[in-house]
Protein backbone atom coordinates (compact mmCIF):
# COMPACT_ATOMS: atom_id res chain seq x y z
CA UNK A 1 0.00 0.00 0.00
CA UNK A 2 1.32 3.43 -0.95
CA UNK A 3 2.27 5.64 1.95
CA UNK A 4 0.28 8.74 2.80
CA UNK A 5 1.30 11.86 0.86
CA UNK A 6 3.97 14.18 2.19
CA UNK A 7 2.24 17.24 0.78
CA UNK A 8 -0.12 19.10 3.06
CA UNK A 9 -3.71 18.57 2.00
CA UNK A 10 -6.39 21.11 3.06
CA UNK A 11 -8.88 18.72 4.66
CA UNK A 12 -11.67 20.83 6.16
CA UNK A 13 -9.89 24.16 5.58
CA UNK A 14 -12.28 26.60 3.88
CA UNK A 15 -10.40 29.78 4.83
CA UNK A 16 -8.28 30.72 1.81
CA UNK A 17 -5.77 32.88 3.73
CA UNK A 18 -5.24 30.13 6.32
CA UNK A 19 -4.80 27.53 3.57
CA UNK A 20 -2.16 29.58 1.77
CA UNK A 21 -0.33 30.55 4.94
CA UNK A 22 -0.34 26.89 6.00
CA UNK A 23 1.33 25.96 2.70
CA UNK A 24 -1.40 23.46 1.86
CA UNK A 25 -1.93 21.99 -1.61
CA UNK A 26 -4.30 24.14 -3.64
CA UNK A 27 -6.06 23.33 -6.89
CA UNK A 28 -5.99 26.68 -8.67
CA UNK A 29 -9.55 27.96 -9.22
CA UNK A 30 -8.64 31.63 -9.50
CA UNK A 31 -10.25 32.06 -12.91
CA UNK A 32 -13.47 32.20 -10.89
CA UNK A 33 -12.55 35.64 -9.48
CA UNK A 34 -12.23 37.31 -12.85
CA UNK A 35 -15.37 35.62 -14.17
CA UNK A 36 -17.37 36.93 -11.21
CA UNK A 37 -16.10 40.50 -11.55
CA UNK A 38 -16.62 40.48 -15.32
CA UNK A 39 -20.15 39.06 -15.07
CA UNK A 40 -22.74 41.61 -16.05
CA UNK A 41 -25.14 40.73 -13.24
CA UNK A 42 -25.18 42.70 -10.00
CA UNK A 43 -25.85 39.55 -7.98
CA UNK A 44 -24.91 35.93 -8.68
CA UNK A 45 -26.06 32.71 -7.05
CA UNK A 46 -24.04 29.47 -7.26
CA UNK A 47 -26.02 26.42 -6.10
CA UNK A 48 -23.77 23.36 -5.74
CA UNK A 49 -23.79 20.18 -3.60
CA UNK A 50 -22.23 20.45 -0.16
CA UNK A 51 -18.48 19.90 0.20
CA UNK A 52 -17.75 20.96 -3.38
CA UNK A 53 -15.58 23.96 -2.46
CA UNK A 54 -18.18 26.74 -2.25
CA UNK A 55 -16.91 28.24 1.01
CA UNK A 56 -13.26 28.15 -0.08
CA UNK A 57 -14.03 29.83 -3.41
CA UNK A 58 -15.98 32.58 -1.64
CA UNK A 59 -13.16 33.03 0.86
CA UNK A 60 -10.64 33.37 -1.97
CA UNK A 61 -12.85 35.95 -3.66
CA UNK A 62 -13.03 37.94 -0.44
CA UNK A 63 -9.28 37.75 0.16
CA UNK A 64 -8.53 39.02 -3.32
CA UNK A 65 -10.97 41.94 -3.31
CA UNK A 66 -11.03 43.06 0.34
CA UNK A 67 -9.16 46.27 1.09
CA UNK A 68 -8.34 44.87 4.52
CA UNK A 69 -6.23 42.14 2.84
CA UNK A 70 -4.49 44.55 0.46
CA UNK A 71 -1.19 44.39 2.36
CA UNK A 72 -0.89 40.60 2.13
CA UNK A 73 -3.03 39.79 -0.90
CA UNK A 74 -0.15 39.71 -3.42
CA UNK A 75 1.64 37.13 -1.28
CA UNK A 76 -1.49 35.00 -0.84
CA UNK A 77 -2.06 34.84 -4.59
CA UNK A 78 1.57 34.57 -5.69
CA UNK A 79 2.08 31.81 -8.25
CA UNK A 80 -1.62 31.42 -8.97
CA UNK A 81 -3.14 32.01 -12.40
CA UNK A 82 -4.74 35.34 -11.55
CA UNK A 83 -1.46 36.93 -10.41
CA UNK A 84 -0.25 36.90 -14.03
CA UNK A 85 -3.03 39.34 -15.01
CA UNK A 86 -1.31 42.42 -13.65
CA UNK A 87 -3.82 44.88 -15.08
CA UNK A 88 -6.77 43.09 -13.47
CA UNK A 89 -4.90 42.86 -10.16
CA UNK A 90 -4.01 46.54 -10.26
CA UNK A 91 -7.65 47.49 -10.80
CA UNK A 92 -9.40 45.14 -8.38
CA UNK A 93 -7.04 43.47 -5.89
CA UNK A 94 -7.53 44.90 -2.38
CA UNK A 95 -9.81 47.57 -3.79
CA UNK A 96 -13.24 47.04 -2.18
CA UNK A 97 -14.89 46.98 1.22
CA UNK A 98 -16.12 43.41 1.59
CA UNK A 99 -18.98 42.24 3.80
CA UNK A 100 -18.83 38.49 4.25
CA UNK A 101 -21.07 36.22 6.28
CA UNK A 102 -21.81 32.53 6.44
CA UNK A 103 -25.22 31.11 7.32
CA UNK A 104 -24.03 27.50 7.50
CA UNK A 105 -24.28 27.40 11.30
CA UNK A 106 -27.77 28.91 11.49
CA UNK A 107 -29.46 25.64 12.46
CA UNK A 108 -32.08 26.36 15.08
CA UNK A 109 -34.86 24.04 16.27
CA UNK A 110 -37.40 26.88 16.76
CA UNK A 111 -38.07 30.24 15.13
CA UNK A 112 -37.21 32.09 18.35
CA UNK A 113 -33.86 30.30 18.46
CA UNK A 114 -33.40 31.15 14.77
CA UNK A 115 -33.84 34.87 15.51
CA UNK A 116 -31.43 34.62 18.44
CA UNK A 117 -28.86 32.92 16.22
CA UNK A 118 -29.25 35.61 13.55
CA UNK A 119 -28.75 38.31 16.22
CA UNK A 120 -25.54 36.61 17.31
CA UNK A 121 -24.35 36.37 13.73
CA UNK A 122 -25.03 40.00 12.84
CA UNK A 123 -23.47 41.11 16.12
CA UNK A 124 -20.25 39.34 15.08
CA UNK A 125 -20.43 41.00 11.66
CA UNK A 126 -20.81 44.42 13.32
CA UNK A 127 -17.83 43.65 15.56
CA UNK A 128 -15.72 42.69 12.53
CA UNK A 129 -16.50 46.15 11.15
CA UNK A 130 -16.21 47.99 14.47
CA UNK A 131 -14.26 50.84 12.87
CA UNK A 132 -17.63 52.07 11.61
CA UNK A 133 -18.83 52.77 15.15
CA UNK A 134 -16.40 55.69 15.46
CA UNK A 135 -16.57 56.85 11.85
CA UNK A 136 -17.06 60.56 11.18
CA UNK A 137 -18.34 59.65 7.71
CA UNK A 138 -21.49 58.02 9.10
CA UNK A 139 -24.68 59.72 10.20
CA UNK A 140 -25.13 59.48 13.98
CA UNK A 141 -28.39 57.58 13.44
CA UNK A 142 -26.55 54.89 11.48
CA UNK A 143 -23.89 54.61 14.20
CA UNK A 144 -26.64 54.17 16.80
CA UNK A 145 -28.29 51.47 14.70
CA UNK A 146 -24.94 49.70 14.34
CA UNK A 147 -24.49 49.90 18.09
CA UNK A 148 -27.88 48.23 18.58
CA UNK A 149 -26.85 45.43 16.19
CA UNK A 150 -23.54 44.95 18.01
CA UNK A 151 -25.21 44.67 21.43
CA UNK A 152 -28.19 42.64 20.13
CA UNK A 153 -30.78 45.30 20.96
CA UNK A 154 -32.34 45.44 17.48
CA UNK A 155 -35.97 44.51 16.98
CA UNK A 156 -36.94 41.93 14.38
CA UNK A 157 -37.60 44.54 11.68
CA UNK A 158 -34.23 46.21 12.28
CA UNK A 159 -32.51 42.82 12.34
CA UNK A 160 -34.00 41.98 8.94
CA UNK A 161 -32.52 45.17 7.46
CA UNK A 162 -29.17 44.94 9.28
CA UNK A 163 -27.16 43.59 6.35
CA UNK A 164 -28.30 46.39 4.06
CA UNK A 165 -27.47 48.93 6.77
CA UNK A 166 -23.89 47.67 7.13
CA UNK A 167 -23.31 47.85 3.35
CA UNK A 168 -24.46 51.48 3.36
CA UNK A 169 -22.16 52.27 6.26
CA UNK A 170 -19.16 50.62 4.54
CA UNK A 171 -19.88 52.57 1.37
CA UNK A 172 -20.06 55.83 3.29
CA UNK A 173 -16.83 55.09 5.18
CA UNK A 174 -14.65 54.08 2.22
CA UNK A 175 -16.29 55.79 -0.72
CA UNK A 176 -16.37 52.54 -2.67
CA UNK A 177 -19.33 50.27 -3.26
CA UNK A 178 -19.38 47.00 -1.36
CA UNK A 179 -18.75 43.37 -2.31
CA UNK A 180 -21.33 41.27 -0.42
CA UNK A 181 -20.54 37.55 0.04
CA UNK A 182 -23.12 35.19 1.57
CA UNK A 183 -22.17 31.56 2.06
CA UNK A 184 -24.72 28.72 2.43
CA UNK A 185 -27.66 31.10 2.25
CA UNK A 186 -30.21 28.24 2.19
CA UNK A 187 -28.99 26.24 5.21
CA UNK A 188 -31.39 28.06 7.60
CA UNK A 189 -34.29 27.25 5.25
CA UNK A 190 -33.46 23.55 5.17
CA UNK A 191 -33.35 23.51 8.98
CA UNK A 192 -36.58 25.51 9.20
CA UNK A 193 -38.30 23.02 6.90
CA UNK A 194 -37.21 20.10 9.07
CA UNK A 195 -38.34 21.85 12.26
CA UNK A 196 -41.66 23.28 11.12
CA UNK A 197 -41.08 27.05 10.96
CA UNK A 198 -40.31 27.37 7.27
CA UNK A 199 -42.87 30.11 6.50
CA UNK A 200 -41.59 32.30 9.33
CA UNK A 201 -37.95 31.87 8.27
CA UNK A 202 -38.66 32.64 4.61
CA UNK A 203 -40.64 35.74 5.64
CA UNK A 204 -37.56 36.96 7.55
CA UNK A 205 -35.17 36.34 4.66
CA UNK A 206 -37.28 38.26 2.15
CA UNK A 207 -36.26 41.69 3.52
CA UNK A 208 -32.92 40.46 4.88
CA UNK A 209 -31.66 39.53 1.42
CA UNK A 210 -33.90 41.77 -0.65
CA UNK A 211 -32.87 45.08 0.91
CA UNK A 212 -29.18 44.25 0.50
CA UNK A 213 -29.20 42.72 -2.99
CA UNK A 214 -31.68 44.77 -5.01
CA UNK A 215 -31.92 48.50 -5.35
CA UNK A 216 -28.98 48.94 -3.00
CA UNK A 217 -26.90 51.86 -4.28
CA UNK A 218 -24.06 50.76 -1.99
CA UNK A 219 -23.67 47.33 -3.61
CA UNK A 220 -21.04 46.65 -6.26
CA UNK A 221 -21.46 42.89 -6.47
CA UNK A 222 -23.34 40.26 -4.47
CA UNK A 223 -22.32 36.60 -4.55
CA UNK A 224 -24.30 33.85 -2.85
CA UNK A 225 -23.65 30.14 -2.52
CA UNK A 226 -25.95 27.37 -1.40
CA UNK A 227 -27.20 23.93 -2.33
CA UNK A 228 -30.54 24.80 -3.93
CA UNK A 229 -31.97 27.58 -6.00
CA UNK A 230 -35.10 28.43 -4.07
CA UNK A 231 -36.19 31.44 -6.09
CA UNK A 232 -39.89 30.71 -5.60
CA UNK A 233 -39.75 30.33 -1.84
CA UNK A 234 -40.81 34.00 -1.54
CA UNK A 235 -37.36 35.03 -0.25
CA UNK A 236 -36.35 35.92 -3.82
CA UNK A 237 -39.82 36.95 -5.00
CA UNK A 238 -38.61 40.48 -5.79
CA UNK A 239 -34.99 39.65 -6.65
CA UNK A 240 -35.19 39.30 -10.41
CA UNK A 241 -31.70 40.78 -10.68
CA UNK A 242 -30.01 37.61 -9.39
CA UNK A 243 -28.23 35.58 -12.08
CA UNK A 244 -28.28 31.89 -11.18
CA UNK A 245 -25.55 29.50 -12.32
CA UNK A 246 -26.71 26.05 -11.28
CA UNK A 247 -24.82 22.83 -11.95
CA UNK A 248 -26.65 22.65 -15.30
CA UNK A 249 -25.19 25.97 -16.45
CA UNK A 250 -22.24 25.85 -18.86
CA UNK A 251 -20.78 29.00 -17.25
CA UNK A 252 -18.63 28.52 -14.13
CA UNK A 253 -18.76 24.74 -14.73
CA UNK A 254 -15.21 24.16 -13.42
CA UNK A 255 -15.33 26.65 -10.52
CA UNK A 256 -16.43 23.97 -8.05
CA UNK A 257 -15.25 20.37 -7.81
CA UNK A 258 -12.22 18.87 -9.54
CA UNK A 259 -11.84 18.22 -13.25
CA UNK A 260 -10.23 14.94 -14.43
CA UNK A 261 -7.02 16.81 -15.23
CA UNK A 262 -6.91 18.37 -11.76
CA UNK A 263 -7.47 14.99 -10.10
CA UNK A 264 -4.75 13.35 -12.18
CA UNK A 265 -2.30 16.11 -11.24
CA UNK A 266 -3.25 15.91 -7.55
CA UNK A 267 -2.97 12.12 -7.43
CA UNK A 268 0.39 12.20 -9.19
CA UNK A 269 1.75 14.92 -6.91
CA UNK A 270 0.69 12.83 -3.89
CA UNK A 271 2.09 9.56 -5.20
CA UNK A 272 -1.33 8.08 -5.91
CA UNK A 273 -1.29 7.93 -9.71
CA UNK A 274 -1.95 4.18 -9.55
CA UNK A 275 -5.18 4.79 -7.63
CA UNK A 276 -6.83 6.81 -10.41
CA UNK A 277 -9.12 3.97 -11.63
CA UNK A 278 -10.53 3.49 -8.12
CA UNK A 279 -10.83 7.24 -7.55
CA UNK A 280 -12.78 7.53 -10.79
CA UNK A 281 -15.13 4.66 -9.90
CA UNK A 282 -15.86 6.00 -6.43
CA UNK A 283 -15.80 9.79 -6.75
CA UNK A 284 -16.21 10.76 -10.42
CA UNK A 285 -19.41 10.89 -12.45
CA UNK A 286 -20.85 14.34 -11.77
CA UNK A 287 -21.68 16.66 -14.67
CA UNK A 288 -21.61 20.44 -14.18
CA UNK A 289 -22.63 22.05 -17.45
CA UNK A 290 -20.81 19.94 -20.01
CA UNK A 291 -17.87 19.24 -17.70
CA UNK A 292 -17.10 15.96 -15.94
CA UNK A 293 -16.46 16.68 -12.25
CA UNK A 294 -15.07 14.72 -9.28
CA UNK A 295 -16.20 15.17 -5.69
CA UNK A 296 -13.30 17.21 -4.23
CA UNK A 297 -13.98 16.39 -0.58
CA UNK A 298 -13.83 12.65 -1.13
CA UNK A 299 -10.83 12.79 -3.46
CA UNK A 300 -8.82 14.81 -0.92
CA UNK A 301 -9.82 12.52 1.96
CA UNK A 302 -8.82 9.40 0.04
CA UNK A 303 -5.49 10.82 -1.15
CA UNK A 304 -4.73 12.00 2.39
CA UNK A 305 -5.12 8.46 3.75
CA UNK A 306 -5.03 5.82 0.99
CA UNK A 307 -4.32 3.10 3.55
CA UNK A 308 -7.90 3.51 4.76
CA UNK A 309 -9.24 2.51 1.36
CA UNK A 310 -12.14 3.94 -0.61
CA UNK A 311 -14.97 5.13 1.63
CA UNK A 312 -18.13 7.26 1.33
CA UNK A 313 -16.35 10.30 2.79
CA UNK A 314 -18.88 12.76 1.37
CA UNK A 315 -21.97 11.13 2.82
CA UNK A 316 -20.25 10.57 6.16
CA UNK A 317 -19.58 14.31 6.46
CA UNK A 318 -23.26 15.13 7.03
CA UNK A 319 -26.30 13.67 8.76
CA UNK A 320 -28.32 13.55 5.49
CA UNK A 321 -31.41 14.16 7.64
CA UNK A 322 -33.37 16.10 5.05
CA UNK A 323 -32.64 13.59 2.29
CA UNK A 324 -33.54 10.64 4.51
CA UNK A 325 -36.82 12.25 5.59
CA UNK A 326 -37.88 13.08 2.07
CA UNK A 327 -36.93 9.69 0.69
CA UNK A 328 -38.24 7.32 3.30
CA UNK A 329 -40.22 8.89 6.07
CA UNK A 330 -42.70 10.57 3.75
CA UNK A 331 -42.78 7.95 0.98
CA UNK A 332 -44.82 9.39 -1.91
CA UNK A 333 -44.14 6.62 -4.37
CA UNK A 334 -40.59 7.37 -5.39
CA UNK A 335 -38.90 4.67 -3.32
CA UNK A 336 -39.44 2.11 -6.07
CA UNK A 337 -37.73 4.21 -8.72
CA UNK A 338 -34.92 5.06 -6.33
CA UNK A 339 -34.29 1.39 -5.72
CA UNK A 340 -34.22 0.86 -9.49
CA UNK A 341 -31.55 3.57 -9.71
CA UNK A 342 -29.52 1.81 -7.03
CA UNK A 343 -29.52 -1.29 -9.22
CA UNK A 344 -27.84 0.73 -12.01
CA UNK A 345 -30.80 2.00 -14.02
CA UNK A 346 -31.78 5.45 -15.29
CA UNK A 347 -35.01 7.41 -15.13
CA UNK A 348 -36.29 10.31 -17.23
CA UNK A 349 -37.61 13.13 -15.07
CA UNK A 350 -38.56 16.76 -15.40
CA UNK A 351 -35.91 19.06 -13.91
CA UNK A 352 -37.09 22.05 -11.91
CA UNK A 353 -34.31 24.39 -10.84
CA UNK A 354 -36.71 26.17 -8.47
CA UNK A 355 -37.02 23.56 -5.73
CA UNK A 356 -39.80 24.54 -3.35
CA UNK A 357 -39.26 22.59 -0.15
CA UNK A 358 -42.74 23.05 1.26
CA UNK A 359 -44.24 21.66 -1.97
CA UNK A 360 -42.53 18.30 -1.49
CA UNK A 361 -45.58 16.84 0.26
CA UNK A 362 -47.95 17.69 -2.60
CA UNK A 363 -45.59 17.50 -5.58
CA UNK A 364 -43.47 14.38 -5.08
CA UNK A 365 -41.83 14.72 -8.50
CA UNK A 366 -39.77 17.62 -7.10
CA UNK A 367 -37.72 15.07 -5.15
CA UNK A 368 -35.77 14.13 -8.30
CA UNK A 369 -34.64 17.72 -8.87
CA UNK A 370 -33.80 17.96 -5.17
CA UNK A 371 -31.61 14.85 -5.38
CA UNK A 372 -29.96 16.12 -8.57
CA UNK A 373 -28.97 19.49 -7.16
CA UNK A 374 -27.92 18.00 -3.82
CA UNK A 375 -25.44 15.70 -5.59
CA UNK A 376 -27.18 12.34 -5.18
CA UNK A 377 -28.01 12.07 -8.89
CA UNK A 378 -26.49 13.30 -12.13
CA UNK A 379 -28.07 14.31 -15.42
CA UNK A 380 -26.51 12.19 -18.17
CA UNK A 381 -28.25 14.40 -20.72
CA UNK A 382 -30.91 17.10 -20.71
CA UNK A 383 -33.47 18.30 -23.22
CA UNK A 384 -36.51 20.53 -23.56
CA UNK A 385 -39.89 19.09 -24.41
CA UNK A 386 -42.44 20.68 -26.74
CA UNK A 387 -43.75 22.97 -23.99
CA UNK A 388 -40.24 24.19 -23.11
CA UNK A 389 -39.86 22.28 -19.83
CA UNK A 390 -36.44 20.81 -19.10
CA UNK A 391 -36.07 17.06 -18.68
CA UNK A 392 -33.09 14.90 -17.84
CA UNK A 393 -31.95 11.31 -17.94
CA UNK A 394 -30.93 10.78 -14.32
CA UNK A 395 -28.69 8.18 -12.75
CA UNK A 396 -26.52 7.69 -9.67
CA UNK A 397 -23.10 9.29 -10.33
CA UNK A 398 -20.69 6.89 -8.66
CA UNK A 399 -20.10 4.09 -6.21
CA UNK A 400 -19.88 6.40 -3.21
CA UNK A 401 -23.41 7.73 -3.71
CA UNK A 402 -24.77 4.28 -4.58
CA UNK A 403 -23.33 2.93 -1.32
CA UNK A 404 -24.90 5.81 0.59
CA UNK A 405 -28.36 5.32 -0.89
CA UNK A 406 -28.19 1.56 -0.38
CA UNK A 407 -27.42 2.17 3.28
CA UNK A 408 -30.34 4.61 3.54
CA UNK A 409 -32.64 1.95 2.07
CA UNK A 410 -31.33 -0.63 4.51
CA UNK A 411 -31.72 1.78 7.44
CA UNK A 412 -35.27 2.50 6.37
CA UNK A 413 -36.20 -1.17 6.25
CA UNK A 414 -34.48 -1.82 9.58
CA UNK A 415 -36.32 1.13 11.16
CA UNK A 416 -39.78 0.53 9.75
CA UNK A 417 -39.68 -3.26 9.65
CA UNK A 418 -37.73 -4.35 12.70
CA UNK A 419 -37.16 -7.74 14.26
CA UNK A 420 -36.51 -11.04 12.60
CA UNK A 421 -39.18 -10.67 9.90
CA UNK A 422 -36.65 -10.08 7.14
CA UNK A 423 -34.85 -13.27 8.18
CA UNK A 424 -38.13 -15.19 7.89
CA UNK A 425 -38.59 -13.82 4.38
CA UNK A 426 -35.08 -14.82 3.29
CA UNK A 427 -35.38 -18.24 4.95
CA UNK A 428 -38.64 -18.94 3.14
CA UNK A 429 -37.23 -17.78 -0.18
CA UNK A 430 -34.15 -19.99 0.01
CA UNK A 431 -36.06 -23.00 1.35
CA UNK A 432 -38.73 -22.95 -1.34
CA UNK A 433 -41.52 -22.06 1.13
CA UNK A 434 -43.83 -20.11 -1.18
CA UNK A 435 -46.62 -19.73 1.41
CA UNK A 436 -44.39 -18.06 4.00
CA UNK A 437 -42.69 -15.95 1.33
CA UNK A 438 -46.09 -14.76 0.14
CA UNK A 439 -47.19 -13.87 3.69
CA UNK A 440 -43.99 -11.96 4.49
CA UNK A 441 -43.96 -9.93 1.26
CA UNK A 442 -47.60 -8.98 1.81
CA UNK A 443 -46.87 -8.00 5.40
CA UNK A 444 -44.01 -5.75 4.29
CA UNK A 445 -46.17 -4.12 1.67
CA UNK A 446 -48.96 -3.44 4.14
CA UNK A 447 -46.42 -1.81 6.45
CA UNK A 448 -44.66 0.43 3.97
CA UNK A 449 -46.48 0.92 0.66
CA UNK A 450 -49.49 3.16 0.28
CA UNK A 451 -52.08 2.55 -2.42
CA UNK A 452 -51.15 6.05 -3.64
CA UNK A 453 -47.59 4.80 -4.17
CA UNK A 454 -48.78 2.44 -6.92
CA UNK A 455 -49.33 4.30 -10.22
CA UNK A 456 -51.89 3.26 -12.79
CA UNK A 457 -49.17 2.99 -15.40
CA UNK A 458 -46.49 0.34 -14.93
CA UNK A 459 -47.48 -0.71 -11.37
CA UNK A 460 -45.35 -3.83 -11.82
CA UNK A 461 -42.27 -1.60 -11.66
CA UNK A 462 -43.22 -0.45 -8.15
CA UNK A 463 -43.63 -4.01 -6.83
CA UNK A 464 -40.45 -5.06 -8.58
CA UNK A 465 -38.42 -2.22 -7.10
CA UNK A 466 -39.93 -2.78 -3.65
CA UNK A 467 -38.79 -6.40 -3.55
CA UNK A 468 -35.42 -5.35 -4.97
CA UNK A 469 -35.04 -2.97 -2.02
CA UNK A 470 -35.63 -5.83 0.40
CA UNK A 471 -32.99 -7.98 -1.29
CA UNK A 472 -30.27 -5.28 -1.09
CA UNK A 473 -29.18 -6.80 2.23
CA UNK A 474 -28.09 -10.02 0.51
CA UNK A 475 -25.34 -8.41 -1.53
CA UNK A 476 -22.46 -9.65 0.62
CA UNK A 477 -23.08 -13.29 -0.42
CA UNK A 478 -25.24 -12.87 -3.52
CA UNK A 479 -25.46 -10.89 -6.73
CA UNK A 480 -28.96 -9.42 -6.96
CA UNK A 481 -29.69 -8.75 -10.62
CA UNK A 482 -32.69 -6.85 -11.88
CA UNK A 483 -34.04 -6.99 -15.43
CA UNK A 484 -30.80 -8.49 -16.73
CA UNK A 485 -30.48 -10.61 -19.86
CA UNK A 486 -30.91 -14.28 -18.98
CA UNK A 487 -31.70 -17.16 -21.33
CA UNK A 488 -33.92 -15.71 -24.04
CA UNK A 489 -35.26 -12.68 -22.20
CA UNK A 490 -34.98 -10.43 -19.18
CA UNK A 491 -35.67 -11.97 -15.81
CA UNK A 492 -37.28 -9.62 -13.27
CA UNK A 493 -35.10 -10.75 -10.38
CA UNK A 494 -32.17 -13.15 -10.20
CA UNK A 495 -30.32 -13.94 -6.96
CA UNK A 496 -26.98 -15.62 -7.72
CA UNK A 497 -24.60 -17.01 -5.07
CA UNK A 498 -21.20 -15.35 -5.30
CA UNK A 499 -19.61 -18.64 -4.23
CA UNK A 500 -21.88 -21.63 -5.03
CA UNK A 501 -19.66 -23.85 -2.86
CA UNK A 502 -20.13 -21.77 0.29
CA UNK A 503 -22.35 -23.57 2.83
CA UNK A 504 -25.53 -21.66 3.64
CA UNK A 505 -25.19 -19.31 0.66
CA UNK A 506 -25.33 -21.50 -2.43
CA UNK A 507 -29.00 -21.55 -3.44
CA UNK A 508 -30.06 -19.39 -6.38
CA UNK A 509 -33.45 -17.72 -6.83
CA UNK A 510 -35.52 -16.64 -9.84
CA UNK A 511 -38.54 -14.32 -9.38
CA UNK A 512 -40.89 -13.16 -12.14
CA UNK A 513 -43.50 -10.49 -11.32
CA UNK A 514 -46.91 -10.01 -12.86
CA UNK A 515 -49.58 -7.45 -12.03
CA UNK A 516 -53.26 -8.34 -12.29
CA UNK A 517 -54.88 -6.26 -15.03
CA UNK A 518 -58.29 -5.46 -13.53
CA UNK A 519 -59.46 -3.67 -16.68
CA UNK A 520 -59.10 -6.91 -18.60
CA UNK A 521 -60.77 -8.82 -15.75
CA UNK A 522 -57.58 -10.76 -15.19
CA UNK A 523 -57.35 -13.04 -12.14
CA UNK A 524 -54.44 -13.75 -9.80
CA UNK A 525 -54.42 -17.32 -11.08
CA UNK A 526 -54.03 -16.17 -14.67
CA UNK A 527 -51.24 -13.70 -13.73
CA UNK A 528 -49.37 -16.45 -11.88
CA UNK A 529 -49.67 -18.78 -14.85
CA UNK A 530 -48.29 -16.07 -17.18
CA UNK A 531 -45.29 -15.50 -14.87
CA UNK A 532 -44.66 -19.23 -14.60
CA UNK A 533 -44.78 -19.71 -18.37
CA UNK A 534 -42.38 -16.82 -18.90
CA UNK A 535 -39.83 -18.37 -16.54
CA UNK A 536 -40.05 -21.69 -18.37
CA UNK A 537 -40.27 -20.44 -21.94
CA UNK A 538 -37.58 -17.77 -21.68
CA UNK A 539 -34.97 -20.06 -20.12
CA UNK A 540 -34.27 -17.82 -17.13
CA UNK A 541 -32.73 -20.66 -15.15
CA UNK A 542 -29.91 -21.01 -17.68
CA UNK A 543 -27.94 -18.11 -16.18
CA UNK A 544 -27.92 -19.81 -12.79
CA UNK A 545 -26.74 -23.07 -14.30
CA UNK A 546 -24.05 -21.31 -16.33
CA UNK A 547 -22.72 -19.83 -13.08
CA UNK A 548 -22.39 -23.27 -11.49
CA UNK A 549 -25.56 -23.00 -9.39
CA UNK A 550 -27.15 -26.45 -9.09
CA UNK A 551 -29.68 -25.67 -6.33
CA UNK A 552 -32.31 -23.02 -6.99
CA UNK A 553 -35.94 -22.02 -6.53
CA UNK A 554 -38.06 -20.22 -9.13
CA UNK A 555 -41.11 -18.20 -8.09
CA UNK A 556 -44.02 -16.69 -9.98
CA UNK A 557 -45.26 -13.65 -8.06
CA UNK A 558 -48.59 -11.91 -8.78
CA UNK A 559 -49.78 -8.58 -7.32
CA UNK A 560 -53.15 -6.87 -7.11
CA UNK A 561 -53.08 -3.73 -4.98
CA UNK A 562 -51.55 -4.96 -1.73
CA UNK A 563 -52.55 -8.56 -2.32
CA UNK A 564 -49.75 -10.95 -3.17
CA UNK A 565 -49.72 -14.54 -4.34
CA UNK A 566 -46.52 -16.54 -4.79
CA UNK A 567 -46.17 -19.90 -6.52
CA UNK A 568 -42.97 -21.96 -6.60
CA UNK A 569 -42.24 -23.86 -9.78
CA UNK A 570 -42.00 -27.54 -9.01
CA UNK A 571 -39.22 -29.82 -10.18
CA UNK A 572 -41.56 -31.36 -12.73
CA UNK A 573 -42.33 -27.99 -14.26
CA UNK A 574 -38.68 -26.95 -14.56
CA UNK A 575 -37.19 -27.08 -18.05
CA UNK A 576 -34.99 -30.07 -18.90
CA UNK A 577 -31.20 -29.77 -18.75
Amino acid sequence: MTAAPKVRLPIGIDDFAKLREFGAYYVDKMRFIREVIDAGAEALLFPRPRRFGKSLALSALGCFLDRRHAHKSPELFAGLEISADTEFCRKHQGHYPVLSLSLKEVKASTFDDFLATMRDLMSRVALENSELLESKQLHPLHRAQLDDILYKRSGNVELASSMALITRCLHAQYGERVILLIDEYDTPLHTAYLNGYFDQASAFFRPFLGAALKGNASLHKGVLTGILRVAKESIFSDLNNIQVHSLLSPQFSTAYGFTPEEVERLATDCGQGGSLPGIEQWYNGYRFGNQVIYNPWSVLNYVANPEGGFQPFWSNSSSNDLVRQLLFLQGHGFRGELESLVSGGTIDKRIDENVVLRDMANKPEIIWSFLLFCGYLKANRTWQNASGAWWGELSIPNREVRTTLEQMATDYIDTRLRGDAIERLFKAMFEGDADTLEAEIERYMLASISFHDIPDLEPERVYHAFVLGLLVQLQEDYEVKSNRESGYGRCDMTVIPRNPDKPGARIGVIIEFKTVNARKKETMKRALKAAEEQILNKGYIEELRSRGVTEFHAYACAFSGKRVEVRRLTASSSPPR
